[in-house]
């Protein structure tokens, strides 16, 4: 049984670039209590995310969406990728969140074999 967290990075249509610089520091915390993290990103971040990650070798992994196309298409490809790791839970956490591992244990304790999804109250 594993737990994968995946997120989303991507430019914004006005050419916004999101700060990067935070994205290693928030694997690291994320990897005290997920086995691996997807991020789905688009062309524009993909070299820069993939090298920012690279020192978490096969924890962490870039997943290019191309093209970008709203909410969902990146979100299906991260439970796919998910489900590709053999993933049996999957938190989707965006980048400014920071949650504890005890967070985590209780969101885990909500679900149940008759729950589809927990979430914060």
């Amino acid at each position: 049984m594993s737990l994968i967290v995946g997120t989303r990075i991507h430019s914004g249509v006005d050419g916004y670039i999101p700060e990067l610089g935070k994205v290693e520091n928030w694997c690291d915390q994320v990897l005290e209590y997920a086995d691996y993290i997807v991020i789905a990103t688009d062309n524009k971040l993909f070299d820069k995310i993939s090298k920012i990650v690279s020192v978490f070798a096969e924890q962490v992994l870039s997943l290019l969406i191309n093209p970008w196309k709203g909410l969902a298409h990146p979100l299906n490809a991260i439970v796919c990728e998910a489900t590709y790791l053999g993933g049996d839970k999957l938190l989707l956490q965006s980048l400014e969140v920071y949650i504890s591992s005890t967070d985590v244990e209780t969101l885990n304790s909500h679900l149940t074999s008759d729950t589809l999804v927990v979430g914060a109250r």
